[in-house]
């Protein structure tokens, strides 16, 4: 389009450039109108408020990278102490099972099983054995010299869970009747013709837990291992 009636984009550039310097002359001149110590002020929060900004975006990123780090580390522990125990309990089940086979058991020899029972023990030190009739009565315990007369057994329900399902049964916490100690344990039904003999019962010493926590974990972790009744077996730091 001709004549006086044309606009052209130069024209609109012009008139926006002369906007801009007129607003930014103003923006100007009413922060020149404002006293020093606003001036300093307005001067430090525009080169502070970016960096704040930024900093807060950084710190909450290395906040949920460490948050992420801690529960890995959480799983990783979980899963290595589940490992330790289920491997200290099957080392004691593996025990048990291959004395509920010994031949002196299996005839009634009890003081060449007491015999057998005391080397065997020694696989686990700290830990101790002692062997019950189906009724729960103990017969003999490596704690004690054979022929020593010995109390009923502390949990005499999981004696027969044991014969109930000929299966190594594994106890809670008890405060034994012959150690005077307060032990979890395997438990090893032994039959004869199908017919129940004796339980084999293997402690698992709380000493024994207490040592492999503090071999395990050496930076200040707390950790327990507990039974189904929550009572406590061993934790790092107190124990």
């Amino acid at each position: 389009m001709e004549g006086h009636g044309k606009i052209t984009a130069p024209f609109i550039g012009d008139r926006l450039r002369g906007g801009l310097t007129a607003a930014s002359s103003g923006a100007v001149q009413a922060f020149s109108r404002r006293s020093l110590r606003q001036q300093l002020v307005i001067l430090v929060l525009a080169a502070t408020l970016p960096l704040l900004a930024a900093s807060a975006l950084m710190f909450k990123r290395l906040v949920d990278n460490e948050r992420s780090a801690d529960l890995r580390s959480l799983v990783v522990n979980a899963r290595t102490l589940a490992a330790l125990v289920e491997n200290e309990v099957d080392t004691h089940v593996v025990i048990g099972t291959a004395l509920s086979r010994s031949t002196a058991l299996q005839a009634g020899d009890l003081p060449s099983f007491w015999r057998e029972a005391t080397q065997a023990i020694e696989f686990v030190p700290g830990s101790w054995i002692s062997v019950s009739t189906p009724e729960a009565q103990v017969v003999l315990s490596t704690l004690v010299p054979f022929g020593t007369t010995l109390p009923r057994h502390s949990a005499p329900a999981v004696v027969q869970r044991g014969f109930d399902t000929r299966r190594p049964q594994v106890g809670d916490m008890i405060f034994g009747n012959v150690s005077k100690r307060w032990t979890a344990f395997v438990e090893v039904p032994v039959f004869r013709n199908d017919t129940p003999l004796y339980s084999i019962s293997i402690s698992l010493s709380p000493d024994r837990f207490h040592a492999m926590l503090r071999k395990q974990f050496t930076r200040g972790e707390v950790v327990a291992i507990v039974d189904r009744n929550k009572n406590f077996v061993a934790r790092i730091p107190d124990h």
